[in-house]
């Protein structure tokens, strides 16, 4: 059982990054679910992640840059109504909360490097694969499935002594049909951001946004449905809408070896993500250091994300030279509680 002055070591892990962070780190921090929220707005309305919106005074644009969608394209596709003004309607529609839905979906960066770059686009097109491609997936994720039976009942075959021919060629069997249709499966997203989701993410995402699962339904109760709720209510406050994935875990636990001085805290002194008491002592972990720095749980969270990342990239020599600069610039941290020295430029 962890005790008060845990609790206080932890919330002070993720104080310090916060606090550590650039001016353009906060600021990115403070608008990241903001922009996530406004990918899922557009991907409601079939508008894909990154294409702007003219504003019907020509003063002023929504979304990040990528083309311009032109005032008369936005009528065609609703007569008599800017497309602009339609975005602002839709901002706490069902179709926002499922675009929301499909982005959190497909972010888990494992089996296939998802990273956030990729996330919204990723999400995009997971949502609207063909009826062919998400049987395709289903049929990959059966065999999936199947492999893994077989190899459960192999290992307590073995276990008990019993004989195994049988149940190995079961395994190899089951083992080649989903290489089969992985292959198969896998083929229509070379070329493409969803390529970086795993296949289940991928079945998500279109169960979602066709209805055939709620959002609830599609998203884990953990990881990927309180960073659904953060999307699409960005403003939320409190631990509901933190998400805590490994990253933010290493963070908490002062597991970032990228900081000079570094001395980590016991290896499992956080509880584990993957059941709903460790996710709520963490979740409250990050609320707590939020209500701390008076921000936003959800801005705390994303602000020690990408100084974390920065700070990571930094280390491993990842980013260009001035960027490299102003990175270790802000590695002040020492994750047993004292801070360092910064780092020459």
């Amino acid at each position: 059982m962890l005790n008060a002055d845990q609790f206080a070591q932890h919330v002070q892990n993720v104080v310090e990054p916060v606090k550590a962070a650039s001016a353009s780190e906060r600021r990115s921090g403070a608008r990241w679910y903001g922009r996530a929220h406004r990918d899922a707005v557009h991907s409601g309305q079939d508008i894909a992640p990154g294409v702007k919106l003219q504003h019907p005074s020509g003063n002023g644009q929504l979304s990040s840059p990528a083309g311009v969608i032109a005032r008369s394209q936005a009528r065609a596709a609703n007569p008599g109504t800017d497309m602009v003004d339609v975005i602002r309607d839709k901002r706490n529609s069902p179709e926002t909360h499922r675009a929301a839905a499909e982005i959190a979906a497909t972010s888990p960066a494992s089996p296939s490097g998802m990273d956030w770059e990729k996330n919204s686009q990723a999400a995009f097109e997971a949502a609207r694969i063909t009826p062919q491609h998400y049987e395709a997936l289903k049929t990959n994720l059966g065999h999936v499935h199947d492999s893994q039976v077989a190899s459960g009942a192999l290992k307590k075959a073995q276990n008990r002594g019993e004989p195994t021919a049988k149940l190995e060629g079961n395994l190899r069997a089951a083992k080649t049909a989903g290489e089969e249709s992985g292959t198969t499966a896998r083929a229509p997203l070379k070329g493409k951001s969803m390529a970086f989701a795993g296949n289940p993410a991928i079945a998500s995402a279109y169960e979602i946004h066709n209805q055939i699962k709620t959002p609830e339904q599609g998203l884990s109760p953990l990881k990927t449905g309180h960073f659904g709720a953060a999307i699409k209510d960005p403003k939320g406050s409190g631990a509901a809408g933190v998400t805590v994935d490994e990253h933010m875990l290493n963070i908490i636990g002062g597991r970032v070896p990228w900081h000079s001085g570094n001395t980590p805290t016991q290896e499992r002194d956080t509880p584990k993500v993957n059941t709903p008491k460790g996710y709520d002592y963490n979740a409250h972990v990050i609320s707590a250091a939020a209500d701390k720095l008076g921000m936003p749980a959800a801005s705390a969270q994303a602000t020690a994300w990408v100084h974390e990342k920065n700070s990571k990239s930094a280390a491993e020599g990842n980013i260009g030279p001035s960027k490299q600069d102003r990175a270790r610039s802000t590695i002040n941290r020492n994750v047993s509680n004292r801070l360092v020295g910064e780092m020459r430029k």
